[in-house]
């Protein structure tokens, strides 16, 4: 007698996350730096999967408003800077340029609130630019906006001030957020400095984890300012700094947490 046997074979199901890139309410597009380009004041941007930045996402000189980058999970939706080749204004090629991942440069005509929320930003390098501050995250004048980071990891990020964050005169809020394994000469994690004639500034941290950060000055967090004209007040709440470091001797000056 012949037997007939089925044989059930249960493959399990692989989910990838696909890159997707979108005005919430409104237009896909194919890269993020397309979608900040077409934004207008208060629109939100989502952002699933992993994209892979070269050239660091820019906010133009000409926006006005609030901004937001917005992912889904920082475990599934990440920026990661990649080497790429460098076009220099002489029209030579640069191979194997890394970049920071954001930049916010604005005039002191525009004002920008930037969110950056749900998204892990790793492998940021700022070391190799005009401005080495910053790796995941710069931001220079933008005196009356400001930069809201909340719900994300930023790890492995460098730069020579700051090697993660770089803020230099606006008000910071970080929360609920992980910085680790970032590198810079002053600022680790984090640089907070008055550049010039900047109004007041206000940092507030909570909730959040500083770890593993390397520097001379600062290893988890930076500040420099109070320097006259212009105050710095950092405020930090509910938050663990632990196993940073920051180097030793008489170039350097310590601080291995703040």
């Amino acid at each position: 007698m012949k037997h007939l046997f089925t044989l059930l074979f249960l493959v399990p199901a692989l989910w990838v996350q696909a890159q997707t890139v979108s005005i919430e309410g409104g237009n896909s597009y194919n890269t993020i730096q397309e979608a900040i380009n077409a934004a207008q004041a208060g629109d939100v941007i989502n952002i699933t999967g992993v994209h892979q930045i070269g050239a660091a996402l820019s906010i133009p000189n000409n926006f006005d408003g609030a901004i937001t980058l917005r992912g889904s999970d920082p475990s599934t939706d990440r920026l990661e800077g990649v080497a790429f080749d460098q076009t220099n204004e002489d029209g030579s090629v640069t191979t194997g340029v890394r970049n920071r991942l954001v930049v916010l440069y604005q005039p002191t005509s525009q004002n920008v609130d930037l969110s950056i929320e749900n998204l892990t930003l790793k492998n940021g390098n700022a070391t190799g630019q005009g401005e080495t501050r910053g790796g995941a995250v710069y931001v220079n004048q933008n005196y009356d906006g400001s930069l809201s980071i909340t719900d994300c990891v930023i790890d492995g990020n460098q730069g020579n001030e700051g090697g993660a964050i770089a803020s230099l005169g606006c008000d910071v809020s970080i929360t609920d957020t992980t910085i680790k394994n970032s590198v810079g000469t002053n600022g680790g994690g984090m640089i907070f400095t008055n550049n010039g004639n900047n109004p007041d500034m206000v940092v507030n941290i909570s909730r959040s984890l500083i770890t593993a950060n390397t520097a001379n000055n600062g290893g988890g967090v930076y500040v420099n300012g109070n320097n006259g004209s212009s105050a710095i007040a950092l405020n930090i709440e509910n938050t663990t700094i632990t196993a940073n470091s920051a180097g030793s001797g008489t170039s350097v000056s310590g601080g291995g947490a703040i």
